[in-house]
């Protein structure tokens, strides 16, 4: 989890609207097997929707570069769109990395 952290921090120095990145689903719970897919939610700084879509579609690129892994094994939410339901879970389940 540490290399994660010390990789994550150099995605957050390239999104300064980032308030919030959270690693859930079963990476968070250490039940993955290799072929799990990466979970994370977001929370930006409130600002128009057309930077919410352009800092979405950036983080998928970052994480992608941060983590050597492929963009289809990475899923985002953005925690001001989800359902309650998946905000609890993250909430539940997640680990914080920044």
């Amino acid at each position: 989890m540490n290399r994660l952290v010390e990789k994550i921090t150099a995605i957050v120095e390239k999104l300064p609207n980032l308030k919030l990145l959270i690693l859930f689903g079963s990476r968070a719970r250490g039940e993955h097997r290799p072929d799990s897919d990466w979970d994370f939610a977001v929370l930006y700084e409130e600002r128009s929707a057309q930077k919410d879509i352009s800092s979405l579609l950036k983080i998928y690129t970052l994480l992608e570069q941060a983590l050597e892994i492929p963009e289809d094994k990475i899923d985002v939410v953005d925690l001001k769109e989800c359902s309650p339901i998946l905000a609890h879970y993250v909430a539940r389940d997640g680990r914080g990395l920044f």
